[in-house]
């Protein structure tokens, strides 16, 4: 895992603004948000951000140390099926995956469960 002060932490901060145009209505999901730094950021911009991670460890530990009323981290796996039960009216303008889709298992069924809980005309974002 990448800690905030890493440098590659800021190196895909800048890369990420200068390819996405967040707005203030956006509700963006950040999978694989790892210590919370990208979805912390984004969330000083935007409506609402939830940082979604499989390591149940670093998401409590992002609930206990960062407060912002307009970001949320939950332990959830981006293969699951569930998000789309759990999540279908929330609706995301756009989803984030900052150097997360090749530790994910079944890349092709996290990108079709991204697309499933994108409202029409959301952005996904996927690096790595």
């Amino acid at each position: 895992m990448l800690s905030r002060y890493h440098l590659d932490a800021n190196w895909r901060l800048r890369l990420l603004n200068y390819f996405v145009n967040f707005k203030a209505d956006d509700i963006v999901m950040d999978a694989g948000c790892g210590d919370g730094f990208i979805s912390t950021e984004v969330a000083k911009k935007v409506y609402r951000v939830v940082g979604i991670d499989v390591d149940a460890a670093i998401i409590e530990l992002n609930r206990k140390s960062i407060n912002l009323n307009n970001l949320e981290f939950i332990c959830a796996d981006s293969t699951n099926k569930e998000l789309l039960i759990e999540w279908p009216s929330l609706g995301f303008t756009k989803i984030i995956c900052l150097d997360a889709l090749e530790h994910m298992g079944q890349p092709a069924s996290v990108i079709r469960n991204f697309t499933l809980l994108l409202k029409p005309g959301g952005e996904l974002l996927l690096m790595y």
